[in-house]
């Protein structure tokens, strides 16, 4: 059974804008049957200085937490290998209970988003048993990425694309076309939605796509 525990994460729960909260409370109140945490960097470095403290001094703690997507793509594939459950975008909601359409009987729910502009798998909405080694590999793939980073091989102006091919989507698929994992194709359209408005102007900090800094720090 996929653990029932729905993830979010921000930067600073104490500086969220309003309309994140009131996403976050609409999960809960829709999903009464799971527990919906809320992750800021500070408490995700608590637990995992808790279960892996090598992994946090060795790895994490070289990660820019100027860029948020970097942290927020590494975090959730921590939580997700260690305690198992479902992971959501904090701008998006589902469009109905999750005990309605995921199937507990497997180990894993992911979807494929294929546009014209994508094909690969959606990391916005991630759902796995604990101690899936997918997500480990994935968690592995980053530390090696961490331990070969040269400053001299990366073009800072193309931010986007640094943490896509580090972190996000397109590597995440590089891991699972590996694993061949059952996905859903583009059954996100009907399941999940943004339900934020405007959601790029309300995080407390700079757009990834804007922070033009160096993924990789205090090497």
């Amino acid at each position: 059974m996929i653990e029932k525990t729905i993830f979010f994460i921000t930067n600073d729960v104490d500086d969220i804008h309003v309309d994140f909260l009131n996403n976050v409370e609409f999960v809960k109140k829709q999903n009464p049957t799971y527990n919906v945490e809320l992750y800021d960097f500070k408490r995700f470095e608590e637990y995992y200085k808790k279960i892996n403290l090598e992994h946090y001094e060795k790895y994490y703690c070289k990660l820019n937490k100027n860029l948020g997507a970097l942290i927020a793509d590494y975090i959730r594939y921590v939580l997700i290998y260690y305690q198992g459950g479902v992971y959501m975008d904090i701008k998006s909601r589902p469009k109905m209970k999750l005990e309605n359409w995921i199937n507990n009987n497997k180990n894993h729910v992911l979807f494929r988003w294929t546009t014209k502009a994508h094909d690969e798998i959606l990391i916005g909405f991630l759902s796995s048993k604990k101690n899936n080694e997918m997500f480990r590999e994935m968690i592995d793939v980053i530390h090696y990425k961490i331990d070969n980073y040269n400053n001299n091989n990366i073009n800072i102006k193309k931010s986007r694309i640094n943490i896509l091919n580090f972190s996000g989507p397109r590597i995440f698929t590089k891991v699972w076309e590996k694993h061949a994992l059952e996905v859903n194709d583009n059954y996100h359209q009907y399941v999940i939605r943004v339900a934020v408005k405007d959601y790029k102007n309300k995080y407390n900090i700079p757009h990834y796509s804007t922070v033009f800094e160096h993924l990789v720090v205090n090497q």
